[in-house]
């Protein structure tokens, strides 16, 4: 499960073979100083993400998101 402001994301666009089997075994917990970000992947297990290499400095982030596609409900241009 993904837990911001210790409160639970449902993230119900995700299979439960994803979420549940690793949330049971596993809780990661980040504290982030300003201007960090913790980024994780699309897929959970498999991925490399902050829980791999830790959080990301945002002098490292490039680029701007300007389309938003899933959840469909919410597609469109990010303004």
């Amino acid at each position: 499960s993904l837990f911001v402001d210790n409160r639970r994301v449902e993230e119900s666009y995700l299979p439960s073979e994803i979420t549940e089997p690793f949330q049971a075994k596993e809780r990661d917990e980040a504290k982030l100083r300003a201007g960090e970000y913790y980024v994780l992947g699309d897929n959970r297990r498999p991925s490399k993400d902050s829980r791999t290499f830790g959080p990301v400095d945002d002098q490292r982030v490039i680029g701007k998101a300007i389309l938003r596609l899933w959840p469909l409900s919410k597609f469109g241009v990010i303004k």
